[in-house]
């Protein structure tokens, strides 16, 4: 066996270590792709325009639906635990702001005056008066874990992101089966019911399916108010009847629903949502799975939400 020279040994090492050690962010002119979540996002905040290698103008301020409302051409508003995959938790540890990577996001740079604080698309719960609000992330400030929420009507920073290949490949190829008892049909986040013909999201308002991970991201807990407003795309919130036609029987411990089907484990005695009205004014119908019955919940006490689409 011929042995390399240490000198080429050494450099081989260096080279594969490089490798091994590449940037988390690949900068491609006005985009930067994370290699860590496969996403794509804008440099510059909505506003700012890349030119010469830099990100230009002004960044500018939207309320909550105004932000919702930019999206075009694949772009989006992030979800909350994609926009908190962009904190650098070693920079805010050492206290260096702002806590990302300015290297991939430059507009940031320099930015002392304000919070730097941007919109995600996930509904919070109610912070004042029972308004709707959502999840924003402020990056000149240190971060230990608790997300912050506002109510709609407050301006703060946007940054647009899309999937990139790999996600847009998973999305567009979702593993398609039937659970064992043969009532759901499973794609992806979806369970179409056999039974009914309704669509159902797997995951709970707040969270997002991905293959092999099942349902990440946080769940919220929202007011009927916030949970009217989470609707959209073909989505909204069962009836009473609707929302029963889940409950099985046949399980032997709670939560009495399909666990094939819906993974997501609810916390004890925890309701649903319905968007049916209780005789006694102020409340809602909801239903329990730990009790397997429907139950009576205030408007504005915040609790979990599942989602439906009509058959088609």
């Amino acid at each position: 066996m011929r042995l390399l020279p240490a000198a080429l040994t050494i450099l081989l090492c260096m080279v594969a270590g490089a490798m091994a050690q590449a940037p988390r962010f690949e900068a491609l002119g006005p985009e930067v792709s994370d290699r860590q979540t496969g996403l794509v996002w804008q440099r510059c905040s909505v506003g700012m325009v890349w030119r010469e290698g830099r990100c230009t103008g002004s960044p500018q301020v939207f309320t909550w639906d105004e932000a919702r409302g930019l999206g075009r051409g694949g772009w989006r508003l992030p979800e909350i635990d994609e926009l908190v995959s962009l904190v650098d938790r070693e920079r805010s540890r050492r206290g260096e702001f702002p806590i990302t990577d300015v290297a991939a996001f430059p507009d940031l740079a320099g930015r002392r005056g304000d919070p730097l604080t941007y919109w995600s698309n996930t509904v919070a719960k109610g912070c004042m008066l029972g308004d709707v609000c959502g999840f924003a992330v402020a990056f000149n400030v240190s971060f230990k874990g608790d997300l912050l929420n506002f109510t709609r009507k407050v301006p703060l920073f946007v940054r647009l992101v899309r999937n990139g290949a790999k996600n847009a490949a998973a999305a567009s190829a979702p593993v398609k089966s039937v659970t064992a008892d043969g009532r759901f049909e499973i794609d992806g986040g979806v369970a179409r019911d056999r039974k009914t013909g309704l669509r159902w999201q797997r995951c709970l308002v707040g969270q997002d399916w991905q293959a092999g991970r099942g349902c990440t991201g946080i769940r919220v807990r929202l007011t009927q108010d916030e949970a009217f407003a989470a609707e959209g795309r073909g989505w909204r919130l069962p009836t009473k009847v609707e929302l029963l036609t889940l409950i099985d029987r046949d399980r032997k411990s709670a939560p009495m629903v399909n666990a094939e089907a819906f993974p997501v484990t609810l916390p004890a005695y925890s309701d649903l949502r319905t968007r049916d009205p209780y005789p006694t004014g102020g409340h809602m119908f909801c239903v329990n799975f730990s009790i397997a019955y429907h139950n009576n919940c205030s408007r504005t006490y915040p609790i979990p939400v599942r989602l439906v689409s009509d058959a088609r």
